[in-house]
């Protein structure tokens, strides 16, 4: 993976030498200290996990269909990944619109389900709103035998439903947030559930972390500084992440909340909006060249497809300039054109280029946002890991509908 930052940095003298030696002393601090900072960058047992997989393994194998109840940080971490192998193994349940609920589960027969329950606090009104639906839907279902429980340990009302039903509970680590736990149990499980190995996307994912920390990786202490003055100028009010590939549309969900949740407090922060390339192209990108400059963008984009077609001109209608093209290349030059007439007018682009579009290459994109998130906010001097603002929304949503009982 390369990240190309001169579209960010090109128009730029010199950063804030007080960012900047602000900055290395984080990085030199987390070196010495990472799991104890961060401690989405702590491995796991891998012993234990073993184990935890295979008692999960005999619940699941022979599961014509699987959900997961989950929302927010427990779910989007998860269906990214998936996703970008195309894999329908889960079905996500993820809303509680009764017209989404009914399309999920509608004319399913009530036997040989498995599910998934996953939430941090055990408190989340959406999981425990679908499940209490599930459970009456499925009624002759016994979910001991077909089902698990992520969340904390602790006396919440989804640990006491486990409990009660005797339905197997994975401890959810308390000191790892939603939007920072795809490469937890939280993640893992569902990704070893669905066929993928989950062992090797988590040593893939340490890797990618602690190589994101070398020292000799100047460019991107010299990312974040672009962030962070982006961030600072009243000027920006948005982030366009637009992405070349159609499996990653997942991804960008994930790292909308991983963007908006950690940055957006005290005042600071600016959108982040998932775009898709090419499909954006005819909607958003008059507005991105001719409207209002107050934008940066991260475009994103695979050097090589793993699966590709050539255009063939077997009815002479063909234009000549699409003729011995694949449908991968006509999308990288897509790309590369837009990334021209962006750099033409000023308007801040940096450009990652992907080895392939494969799940590799995912994880490594979601290590290095994490990293990079999670570092601007220590810069900001914002807590990268906290969401008080959604909290009080929670605390606010329950207190009205207390008003119905």
């Amino acid at each position: 993976m390369q990240i190309d930052i001169q579209g960010w940095i090109k128009n730029k003298k010199d950063f804030f030498f007080r960012d900047k030696k602000k900055l290395c002393r984080i990085f030199q601090h987390l070196n010495q200290n990472k799991a104890k900072e961060f401690s989405f960058l702590k491995n796991i047992n891998f012993k234990n996990y073993t184990i935890n997989i295979k008692e999960i393994s005999k619940i699941f194998s022979n599961k014509k269909k699987i959900f997961l109840i989950g929302t927010g940080g427990s779910s989007l971490g998860a269906k990214a990944l998936l996703d970008v192998e195309y894999n329908k193994r889960i079905t996500f349940i993820e809303n509680i619109d009764p017209n989404y609920i009914k399309d999920k589960i509608n004319d399913i027969p009530a036997n040989n389900l498995g599910f998934i329950i996953i939430s941090k606090s055990g408190e989340t009104i959406e999981v425990l709103s679908i499940l209490s639906i599930l459970e009456n839907y499925f009624s002759k279902l016994k979910f001991s035998k077909n089902s698990i429980v992520i969340t904390e340990n602790r006396n919440s009302t989804l640990f006491r439903f486990a409990k009660s039903r005797n339905i197997q509970i994975f401890n959810h680590d308390p000191n790892i947030g939603g939007r920072y736990s795809c490469f937890s149990i939280t993640g893992l499980i569902p990704c070893e559930i669905s066929g993928l190995n989950s062992k090797k996307i988590k040593k893939l994912a340490i890797n990618s972390f602690d190589d994101y920390l070398n020292a000799e990786k100047e460019h991107n202490k010299e990312n974040i500084l672009s962030i962070i003055e982006f961030v600072k100028n009243k000027k920006i009010s948005g982030h366009v992440f637009l992405c070349y590939l159609e499996s990653f549309k997942s991804l960008m969900l994930w790292y909308r909340q991983l963007w908006a949740e950690s940055i957006g407090k005290k005042g600071k922060g600016i959108h982040l909006m998932p775009a898709l390339g090419s499909v954006d192209q005819h909607s958003q990108l008059q507005l991105w060249l001719e409207g209002r400059k107050d934008l940066i963008f991260t475009v994103v984009v695979s050097k090589k497809r793993e699966n590709d077609y050539k255009i063939l001109d077997n009815s002479s209608i063909i234009p000549d300039y699409l003729k011995k093209n694949t449908a991968g290349e006509v999308l990288n030059k897509m790309c590369d054109a837009t990334v021209l007439e962006l750099n033409k007018l000023n308007i801040p682009v940096r450009v990652i280029y992907l080895d392939d579009d494969s799940l590799k290459s995912a994880v490594r994109l979601m290590a290095t946002l994490m990293m990079e998130v999670a570092i601007l906010c220590r810069s900001l001097d914002i807590n990268p890991f906290d969401q008080p603002a959604v909290e009080n929304v929670k605390i606010t949503t329950k207190k009205m509908l207390s008003k119905n009982v």
